[in-house]
């Protein structure tokens, strides 16, 4: 009735008995996303990997968030977005409710600001026919 040393366990009981075992790749995706993340700004990779969550597939399809700078006194930073093509326009008139949604979702003031860079569209492109 005696309990089992580590050493004598199998490898694959070892990682069972460590709390390692199979994990899905969806827990490793935030820490695979954290240190690019903090690299363009971003202290949370959470807004990053929810952008569509966030503002909507429809706005999230045409933009991508670049770098959130945060101010000194802590509160109301700047979100800086990328924009495909000419739809910098659309999402000016949206920035109010972008800013809202965002610190809504992180659940502070995070930003008061918003900046755009137009971006190469990405989005399908007509073929001349011969």
């Amino acid at each position: 009735m005696g309990t089992k040393s580590i050493s004598s366990l199998s490898s694959s009981d070892r990682a069972v008995s460590r709390g390692r075992g199979w994990r899905s790749l969806a827990s490793f995706a935030a820490s695979i996303a954290q240190s690019p993340a903090a690299r363009r700004g971003f202290s949370q990779s959470i807004l990053l990997l929810h952008w569509p969550y966030i503002i909507g597939r429809d706005l999230a399809q045409i933009s991508t968030p670049m770098r959130l700078v945060g101010s000194k006194n802590g509160r109301g930073g700047v979100l800086h977005i990328a924009v495909d093509g000419m739809h910098t326009v659309l999402l000016q008139h949206r920035t109010p409710h972008i800013i809202q949604r965002v610190n809504t979702y992180l659940g502070w003031s995070a930003i008061d600001r918003v900046t755009f860079r137009r971006r190469a569209s990405t989005g399908p492109t007509l073929d001349k026919q011969s």
